[in-house]
């Protein structure tokens, strides 16, 4: 199920630059963030950071995301069958 506040958090019908300072730099951590910025320049032309340093960051922070939930799977930390 999607939550719709979902929607706003990560910025889909506004520019980032209108949330609080906070709530900027724990979006830039945000791989989302990166896609929908993307998206958002191929459907309006329009970017809040450079297109090509989204594609980037996505790439890259979806591949550390990623490597951390194989490893922690792997691990069994606070795994209870």
């Amino acid at each position: 199920m999607e939550h719709p506040l979902l929607f706003l958090h990560l910025g889909v019908f506004y520019s980032i630059n209108m949330l609080p300072e906070w709530a900027q730099a724990l979006s830039f951590i945000n791989p989302i963030y990166y896609m929908i910025n993307g998206v958002r320049y191929t459907i309006l032309g329009i970017s809040d950071s450079s297109v090509f340093i989204s594609l980037i960051m996505a790439v890259f922070l979806t591949l550390v995301f990623t490597i951390a939930a194989v490893a922690l799977m792997e691990s069994g930390k606070k795994i209870k069958y």
